[in-house]
């Protein structure tokens, strides 16, 4: 097949790039100390003064100055597999060529399709976005739009590792030998190894329901979806997810497709170097270009990892399963999924926090405005915790604790001091100071406990819908002064103040009953320390009584530490830490009085 006089001059003027093609690109990217970008005609221009220095790659455009599509172009960094998974996906009477693009890991393939005559845009997209969905591949696809990026050409080498990128056969994708990419290109550039312009677009038409966006809707921003139902994986598979993330941290960028690129929202670059595409299951990733350069563990990422690490700002990593699903479900939750569940919940914690706010014993104004008009935003606010009291940061994990067993649709989630205390960073005794109070205020309800054997597990809660005047009351109750202080709250103070039952009720893991005179009760649980009622009695009135527990407790903990046992340990110190205490507090006034619950 000839060419043309003005296209072999066109094709003969490429050559000084190292090209081999047919057509005149809308643009061309070189590697020369770092990628850059010239549209036509200014790459010929840089020929002319680059005076024979060559780059170490060149990528041509797969759209003409004509606004043609010239080549299809798959690019695929996962393996021989996926290749063969892509090809297979390709309508019949294609001509495909697949070459290897010389990356260090030896996973880098193009896939390549060239049409017999130039494609519009929107059905060469099409094509592609069919067949990767078809194939169920990560991969990238050229061209993404009327603006797509360059695709490393073939006979080129890898701006890192050296190797160039050669043609080979499809019966064997690691043979790099027996193919003459040269030739290839010259035969390319004759017109051999085209796929008919009919296979594309019939293809197209048979598997695109939906006609072709003109290009003044293929400009227009979709809009965010704002109410997500169903299961809560949904809201990743809307292509608008990743988009909605970014806008959460003010991350704004001028794109709003898939495929196309933008600046990294974790890295600091100067160029774009991030995609989100759709992965083979269907739900949206992120994709770094320059992972190699951070040392990243991979290239693509799903939408909760990037998620942790801007929540965090930390480098983009792996998370395990558990934190995987749970940053998931909070992320779902930011993004607009909601179920009666949940939104019953989150109608509940907003008005306990309303009654809060009127108590005083929350004051920040991240919460005032979640009471009135919630935003996405202000909800991330809350769940960053920064500059939140002990008591808001574990009122915002209850909330955190009870959506994400709401998103599974169950309606009681269980809670323990280590668990919330480790997560919201406060101490553990306030912690379970802080939860006892929520259920003394009738804000939270214990429901059953939860038992590994015979040893007693974490508390399972329940959110009530909360009368605001029996709040208050229990309040001013509890704290007379109007001020709330966690170090006076205390089960004998519960007992006193709102009945035995209520303190029975909330504090039932302390045993034993509780004395009428609450001031001077000393809780000391018999389980597993040798001590019984017979021993000590229930009413001593000796100050002695207190000494020979603090000794019996003091056996206990040496016999423990020789075992290894040294959360026991900790436990028993703090009660002869507490016993010293009252022993010291009853000398000072001379009460040699003291009654024992057992």
């Amino acid at each position: 097949m000839s060419l043309p006089a003005e296209r072999l001059t066109e094709a003969q003027a490429q050559q000084g790039l190292g090209l081999s093609i047919w057509w005149r690109p809308a643009k061309v990217a070189l590697y020369d100390r770092g990628w850059r970008t010239l549209h036509y005609p200014d790459y010929t221009l840089f020929l002319a003064t680059a005076k024979g220095r060559r780059s170490k790659a060149i990528s041509p455009s797969p759209i003409g100055v004509d606004g043609k599509v010239y080549y299809i172009g798959f690019d695929i960094d996962t393996g021989p597999e996926a290749v063969r998974k892509l090809l297979s996906a390709l309508p019949p009477n294609c001509v495909p060529l697949v070459s290897r693009s010389g990356g260090r890991n030896g996973n880098g393939y193009h896939v390549w399709l060239f049409p017999s005559e130039p494609l519009e845009v929107q059905t060469a997209v099409s094509f592609a976005k069919v067949v990767r969905e078809k194939a169920g591949v990560l991969c990238e696809i050229r061209p993404t739009s009327r603006r797509s990026l360059c695709l490393k050409w073939p006979g080129q080498r890898h701006p890192e590792s050296g190797l160039q990128e050669v043609f080979v056969p499809l019966d064997d994708l690691n043979d790099t030998e027996r193919l003459d990419t040269p030739v290839i290109l010259q035969m390319l550039t004759e017109g051999c190894y085209r796929t008919p312009i009919e296979v594309v677009e019939g293809f197209v038409e048979a598997h695109c329901s939906k006609k072709p966006k003109t290009k003044k809707q293929a400009t227009a921003k979709a809009r965010p979806a704002q109410r997500v139902e169903g299961h809560w994986l949904e809201v990743f598979k809307d292509e608008q997810a990743g988009f909605r993330l970014l806008e959460l941290f003010g991350k704004h960028v001028r794109v709003s497709r898939l495929g196309r690129a933008f600046k990294c929202p974790v890295h600091n670059e100067r160029r774009p170097s991030a995609t989100f595409i759709r992965d083979s299951n269907g739900l949206i990733a992120f994709h770094d270009w320059h992972f190699e350069k951070y040392g990243l563990e991979s290239e693509f990422f799903t939408l909760p990892e990037l998620y942790h690490a801007l929540k965090t700002k930390s480098e983009l990593h792996r998370l395990d399963r558990r934190e995987q699903a749970a940053t998931a479900k909070e992320l779902a939750f930011l993004l607009g999924f909601t179920n009666p569940l949940v939104e019953e919940i989150s109608s509940k914690w907003l008005e306990s926090t309303r009654i809060l706010l009127k108590l005083g014993v929350i004051t920040d104004l991240i919460f005032k405005r979640l009471v009135t008009t919630p935003t996405p935003k202000d909800w991330l606010k809350a769940l960053n915790l920064n500059g939140l009291s002990d008591f808001e940061r574990v009122w915002v994990m209850c909330f955190w604790c009870f959506i994400q067993d709401a998103m599974d649709g169950k309606a009681v989630t269980v809670m323990s001091k280590r668990f919330l205390g480790d997560k919201a960073g406060v101490k553990y005794w306030a912690v379970n100071r802080i939860l006892n109070l929520l259920c003394s205020l009738g804000l939270l309800e214990k429901c059953e406990v939860v038992k590994h054997g015979k040893r007693l597990g974490a508390d399972r809660y329940r959110l009530c819908r909360v009368n605001e005047a029996e709040a208050k009351r229990r309040f001013d109750l509890l704290f007379p002064e109007g001020k709330f202080n966690l170090r006076q709250f205390k089960a004998s103070l519960v007992a006193e103040r709102l009945g035995e039952e209520t303190a029975k009720a909330i504090f039932r893991r302390q045993g034993g009953k509780v004395s009428e005179d609450h001031s001077k009760d000393i809780q000391i649980p018999s389980e597993g320390l040798g001590i019984s009622s017979e021993d000590i009695g229930i009413s001593l009135e000796d100050i002695q009584a207190i000494e020979a527990a603090i000794k019996r407790l003091a056996e206990e903990i040496g016999r423990l530490e020789e075992a290894g046992d040294v959360s026991r340990v900790n436990d028993l110190v703090r009660q002869a830490v507490a016993l010293g205490r009252r022993r010291l507090a009853l000398l000072k006034r001379g009460d040699y009085t003291a009654k024992i619950a057992v």
